[in-house]
């Protein structure tokens, strides 16, 4: 994840800071981030003000959530379920 991003959400929104702890969502949200502003993450949080960093970091987070809830598992069987995190 770019430092300066992660930096900046430790400071100013410790609660997803501490979901984005894990390394892999650490690097899906730096492809929303670039994904949301077209720039790259560290550019990102340097540009925006409060108010749009706190929408672009929560936006990011909450398709990400979205996006592992309807990842599809196969179990032993080779049948497909949904994962719930």
């Amino acid at each position: 994840m770019s430092d300066f991003f992660f930096d900046r959400m430790r400071r100013e929104l410790f609660i997803l800071f501490v979901e984005a702890r894990n390394e892999k969502v650490q690097h899906e949200l730096d492809e929303e981030v670039e994904r949301i502003t077209g720039k790259e993450c560290d550019d990102a949080a340097r540009a925006l003000s409060k108010e749009d960093f706190q929408k672009v970091a929560e936006e990011a987070m909450l398709n990400i959530r979205k996006r592992r809830q309807k990842v599809p598992i196969e179990t032993s069987e080779g049948t497909k379920v949904l994962a719930y995190n």
